[in-house]
């Protein structure tokens, strides 16, 4: 099975976790290598204290392995510790097709060492707040471990601004635009496209064409085989 689709599958996983359990804790779920490709690692619902471990412990095995998220964020302390682990092992991340990865959850997905995200994905970010009485204050302190944990990325002064910047009753909604201006490296991979062109280059063979539709699927095949290096 080509990598785009195994990636497309576990994507399928991630959406019927999400139906499922809409507002659960966290499932972790590894889809084992093929043909020499990195594993694939869902993170699925709400992260909490504690979850830092459970990603470890299924990432242990893995050399390599690219990270897809679908969550709305969770603990502070699990997502900087989760996304920690990734930059350490050297994994990449992504967010797929009409899949989000908002607060927390976009802190850890910036640990990856190449990120991606697809057209129709939604990675958002705001203030760390916490609650006093029903109402959102900005945390100070946990912003500032947010700072600690961005600039150990190496993510530049205007990076971290752009990060914390909206407020806890608010998001800011990554760009590629965005994320040029503010200096956060992030690749754009469309899964969608690359099965239409996949579809495509299966009708050019059957015509006889061998130029036309391989080259989107090779790039996939590509961008996983090279992420983490």
């Amino acid at each position: 099975m080509p990598t785009y689709a195994l990636v497309r599958a576990v994507t399928g996983i991630i959406l019927g976790l999400a139906a499922a359990f809409p507002a659960a804790a966290a499932e972790f779920t590894k889809k084992p290598p093929q043909n020499g490709k990195p594993d694939l690692i869902a993170v699925v619902g709400d992260l909490e204290l504690g979850d830092e471990d459970k990603f470890a412990d299924v990432a242990r095995s893995s050399s390599d392995a690219m990270v897809l998220f679908q969550s709305r964020g969770g603990n502070l302390i699990a997502a900087i510790e989760i996304g920690r682990t990734i930059r350490r092992k050297g994994f990449s991340t992504l967010v797929p097709d009409k899949m989000q990865c908002a607060s927390a959850c976009a802190l850890a997905w910036l640990g990856g060492r190449a990120r991606y995200m697809s057209a129709s994905a939604h990675v958002g970010f705001h203030a760390v707040y916490t609650d006093k009485s029903g109402r959102p204050m900005v945390s100070s302190a946990g912003n500032a471990l947010v700072g600690a944990y961005l600039n150990e990325l190496g993510l530049s002064s205007s990076a971290i601004i752009y990060i914390t910047s909206a407020a806890p009753t608010q998001m800011q909604w990554l760009s590629l635009e965005d994320a040029q201006r503010a200096g956060i490296d992030v690749k754009l991979l469309s899964l969608s496209v690359a099965k239409t062109n996949s579809s495509k280059n299966a009708q050019s063979q059957g015509s006889g064409d061998e130029s036309a539709g391989g080259t989107v699927d090779k790039s996939l095949d590509d961008s996983l085989e090279n992420h983490s290096r």
